[in-house]
Protein backbone atom coordinates (compact mmCIF):
# COMPACT_ATOMS: atom_id res chain seq x y z
CA UNK A 1 0.00 0.00 0.00
CA UNK A 2 1.48 3.32 -0.95
CA UNK A 3 0.39 6.38 0.89
CA UNK A 4 0.88 9.22 -1.56
CA UNK A 5 -2.42 9.71 -3.38
CA UNK A 6 -4.84 7.22 -1.87
CA UNK A 7 -4.44 8.40 1.69
CA UNK A 8 -3.44 4.96 2.98
CA UNK A 9 -0.58 4.79 5.49
CA UNK A 10 2.88 3.61 4.47
CA UNK A 11 3.82 2.41 7.93
CA UNK A 12 3.18 -1.37 8.36
CA UNK A 13 1.91 -0.80 11.91
CA UNK A 14 -0.67 1.71 10.65
CA UNK A 15 -1.69 -0.71 7.90
CA UNK A 16 -2.28 -3.40 10.51
CA UNK A 17 -4.29 -1.00 12.68
CA UNK A 18 -6.40 -0.06 9.68
CA UNK A 19 -7.08 -3.73 8.85
CA UNK A 20 -8.08 -4.42 12.46
CA UNK A 21 -10.45 -1.43 12.44
CA UNK A 22 -12.07 -2.55 9.18
CA UNK A 23 -12.50 -6.09 10.50
CA UNK A 24 -13.95 -4.73 13.76
CA UNK A 25 -16.44 -2.61 11.78
CA UNK A 26 -17.62 -5.68 9.88
CA UNK A 27 -18.06 -7.73 13.05
CA UNK A 28 -19.64 -4.78 14.86
CA UNK A 29 -22.19 -4.31 12.09
CA UNK A 30 -23.16 -7.97 12.24
CA UNK A 31 -23.35 -7.80 16.03
CA UNK A 32 -25.56 -4.71 16.05
CA UNK A 33 -27.93 -6.28 13.56
CA UNK A 34 -28.12 -9.43 15.68
CA UNK A 35 -28.66 -7.34 18.80
CA UNK A 36 -31.73 -5.66 17.36
CA UNK A 37 -33.35 -8.74 15.87
CA UNK A 38 -32.53 -11.27 18.58
CA UNK A 39 -33.05 -8.69 21.29
CA UNK A 40 -36.61 -8.16 20.10
CA UNK A 41 -37.27 -11.89 20.17
CA UNK A 42 -35.73 -12.24 23.63
CA UNK A 43 -37.69 -9.25 24.95
CA UNK A 44 -40.94 -10.77 23.77
CA UNK A 45 -39.99 -14.15 25.23
CA UNK A 46 -38.77 -12.99 28.64
CA UNK A 47 -41.50 -10.39 29.17
CA UNK A 48 -44.29 -12.72 28.14
CA UNK A 49 -45.78 -10.15 25.75
CA UNK A 50 -44.88 -9.23 22.19
CA UNK A 51 -45.74 -5.63 23.03
CA UNK A 52 -42.35 -5.32 24.78
CA UNK A 53 -40.33 -6.45 21.76
CA UNK A 54 -39.71 -2.86 20.68
CA UNK A 55 -37.80 -2.21 23.88
CA UNK A 56 -34.79 -3.97 22.38
CA UNK A 57 -34.25 -1.24 19.81
CA UNK A 58 -35.18 1.45 22.34
CA UNK A 59 -32.69 0.30 24.96
CA UNK A 60 -29.96 -0.21 22.37
CA UNK A 61 -30.48 3.32 21.06
CA UNK A 62 -30.57 4.79 24.56
CA UNK A 63 -27.38 2.92 25.41
CA UNK A 64 -25.62 4.29 22.33
CA UNK A 65 -26.80 7.81 23.07
CA UNK A 66 -25.80 7.57 26.72
CA UNK A 67 -22.35 6.18 25.94
CA UNK A 68 -21.49 8.57 23.10
CA UNK A 69 -20.51 11.63 25.15
CA UNK A 70 -18.52 9.79 27.85
CA UNK A 71 -16.64 7.84 25.18
CA UNK A 72 -15.89 11.02 23.25
CA UNK A 73 -14.69 12.71 26.45
CA UNK A 74 -12.53 9.72 27.22
CA UNK A 75 -11.08 9.83 23.71
CA UNK A 76 -10.26 13.51 24.09
CA UNK A 77 -8.70 13.15 27.55
CA UNK A 78 -7.01 9.74 27.40
CA UNK A 79 -6.86 8.86 23.71
CA UNK A 80 -8.83 6.91 21.13
CA UNK A 81 -7.35 3.56 22.06
CA UNK A 82 -8.55 3.85 25.67
CA UNK A 83 -11.97 5.03 24.54
CA UNK A 84 -12.45 2.25 21.99
CA UNK A 85 -11.20 -0.37 24.45
CA UNK A 86 -13.56 0.88 27.14
CA UNK A 87 -16.52 0.84 24.74
CA UNK A 88 -15.67 -2.68 23.60
CA UNK A 89 -15.35 -3.85 27.21
CA UNK A 90 -18.74 -2.38 28.14
CA UNK A 91 -20.27 -4.01 25.08
CA UNK A 92 -18.72 -7.35 25.97
CA UNK A 93 -20.16 -7.07 29.46
CA UNK A 94 -23.54 -6.36 27.90
CA UNK A 95 -23.26 -9.51 25.81
CA UNK A 96 -22.47 -11.61 28.87
CA UNK A 97 -25.43 -10.06 30.71
CA UNK A 98 -27.71 -10.72 27.72
CA UNK A 99 -26.84 -14.42 27.76
CA UNK A 100 -27.39 -14.49 31.52
CA UNK A 101 -30.72 -12.66 31.20
CA UNK A 102 -31.89 -15.06 28.50
CA UNK A 103 -30.91 -18.15 30.47
CA UNK A 104 -32.56 -16.87 33.67
CA UNK A 105 -35.54 -15.30 31.84
CA UNK A 106 -35.04 -11.94 33.57
CA UNK A 107 -36.62 -9.17 31.52
CA UNK A 108 -35.15 -6.26 33.51
CA UNK A 109 -31.63 -7.70 33.17
CA UNK A 110 -32.19 -8.09 29.44
CA UNK A 111 -33.08 -4.39 29.19
CA UNK A 112 -29.91 -3.41 31.05
CA UNK A 113 -27.82 -5.69 28.84
CA UNK A 114 -29.36 -4.24 25.68
CA UNK A 115 -28.45 -0.74 26.86
CA UNK A 116 -24.87 -1.88 27.45
CA UNK A 117 -24.84 -3.52 24.03
CA UNK A 118 -25.96 -0.20 22.61
CA UNK A 119 -22.64 1.23 23.74
CA UNK A 120 -21.19 -0.92 20.97
CA UNK A 121 -23.01 1.25 18.46
CA UNK A 122 -21.36 4.38 19.83
CA UNK A 123 -18.00 2.62 19.88
CA UNK A 124 -18.47 1.48 16.30
CA UNK A 125 -19.29 4.97 15.12
CA UNK A 126 -16.27 6.33 16.96
CA UNK A 127 -14.00 3.67 15.46
CA UNK A 128 -14.97 4.72 11.95
CA UNK A 129 -13.11 7.97 12.49
CA UNK A 130 -10.21 6.56 14.50
CA UNK A 131 -7.76 7.02 11.65
CA UNK A 132 -9.06 10.39 10.46
CA UNK A 133 -6.84 13.29 11.47
CA UNK A 134 -7.58 16.61 9.82
CA UNK A 135 -4.53 18.59 8.77
CA UNK A 136 -5.85 21.88 10.03
CA UNK A 137 -9.14 22.76 11.60
CA UNK A 138 -9.77 26.46 11.18
CA UNK A 139 -13.16 26.73 12.87
CA UNK A 140 -15.26 24.05 14.51
CA UNK A 141 -18.46 24.95 12.64
CA UNK A 142 -18.65 25.69 8.94
CA UNK A 143 -21.15 27.99 7.37
CA UNK A 144 -23.36 30.75 8.71
CA UNK A 145 -23.17 29.58 12.32
CA UNK A 146 -19.38 29.81 12.18
CA UNK A 147 -19.64 33.31 10.76
CA UNK A 148 -21.91 34.40 13.62
CA UNK A 149 -19.76 32.85 16.35
CA UNK A 150 -16.34 33.87 15.05
CA UNK A 151 -17.06 37.29 13.58
CA UNK A 152 -19.87 38.57 15.76
CA UNK A 153 -19.27 36.94 19.14
CA UNK A 154 -22.33 34.68 18.79
CA UNK A 155 -24.72 37.57 18.12
CA UNK A 156 -26.45 38.10 14.84
CA UNK A 157 -24.94 40.95 12.90
CA UNK A 158 -26.91 44.21 13.07
CA UNK A 159 -29.12 44.76 10.08
CA UNK A 160 -27.91 47.46 7.77
CA UNK A 161 -30.29 50.32 7.04
CA UNK A 162 -31.69 50.36 3.53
Amino acid sequence: MSGSRTGTPKDPVQQRVLRVLVFAQILGGIGMGATLSLGALLAAETSGSSAWSGMAATMSTLGAATAAVPLATLARNRGRRVSLSTGATVTGGGAILAVTAASLSLFWLLLVSLALLGAGGATSLQARFARYRPRRLRHPWPGPLNHRVVHHGGRSPRPQPL
